[in-house]
C-alpha cells in the first residue's frame, strides 16, 4: 500500500515537472542580453505562461500586479507578446484593478493583511515561496534547484475567486 502511494506521488512531480517545463520551454519570450537562467527569469517564464492556463469570469485584457522585489517586474517587462497590462503595486496600493497579483518573498510578513483585502474578489494570489496556499493564496509555486517546480493550490481561495484553471495544472497540484 504505501509503495503504490509513494508511485502515486512520484507520478504526480513528474507531471508538475512536465507541464511546468513544458511551458518553460515552449515560451516565446526573449530576454536581452542573458545567458544563464535566474530564479526571476523562471519565475517570469512561469508567470507569463501560466496567465494563458487561466479562465476568468470576463474577457477584458488582464492587469497583472507585481508586489515586492523589482527583478520579477523588470524580467516580466522584457517579455515580447504579453497577452497583459504589467504594474508594480506596493503594499498599500489600490489592488482591485489588479486580475493577478503576484507577492514575491520580500513581502512575506504582509501576506496575510493582503490576502485578507482580496479574499473574496476574483483576483488570482500568486507566491514563491513555501506556505503561500497554506496561508491563503490561491497558487504557491516553489523552484527547487534541480529545476523542480512544485505547485500548490488552496482549495478554499480557488473556489472562493471563481476563477477557472486548466485541469491538468489542477490535477498535478497539492492541494490545501
Amino acid at each position: 500500500m504505501i509503495s503504490r502511494t509513494r508511485e502515486l506521488i512520484i507520478k504526480k512531480y513528474n507531471l508538475i515537472f512536465i507541464i511546468l517545463m513544458a511551458i518553460f520551454v515552449s515560451s516565446k519570450a526573449s530576454f536581452a542580453d542573458e545567458n544563464v537562467i535566474s530564479n526571476y527569469t523562471a519565475e517570469a517564464q512561469i508567470i507569463n505562461n501560466f496567465v494563458s492556463l487561466i479562465e476568468w469570469k470576463d474577457n477584458k485584457k488582464k492587469n497583472i500586479c507585481i508586489i515586492g522585489d523589482s527583478n520579477l517586474f523588470t524580467k516580466l517587462s522584457l517579455i515580447k507578446n504579453r497577452n497583459y497590462d504589467l504594474n508594480k503595486k506596493y503594499k498599500d496600493d489600490f489592488l482591485q484593478d489588479c486580475d493577478m497579483i503576484v507577492v514575491n518573498n520580500d513581502f512575506q510578513g504582509y501576506v496575510e493583511k493582503l490576502l485578507y483585502k482580496v479574499k473574496d474578489s476574483a483576483i488570482v494570489t500568486v507566491g514563491f515561496y513555501k506556505d503561500f496556499a497554506k496561508k491563503g493564496g490561491i497558487i504557491e509555486f516553489e523552484i527547487f534547484e534541480n529545476s523542480r517546480v512544485k505547485v500548490s493550490i488552496s482549495a478554499d481561495s480557488y473556489k472562493r475567486s471563481g476563477i477557472s484553471i486548466n485541469r491538468n495544472i489542477i490535477a498535478a497540484a497539492i492541494i490545501y
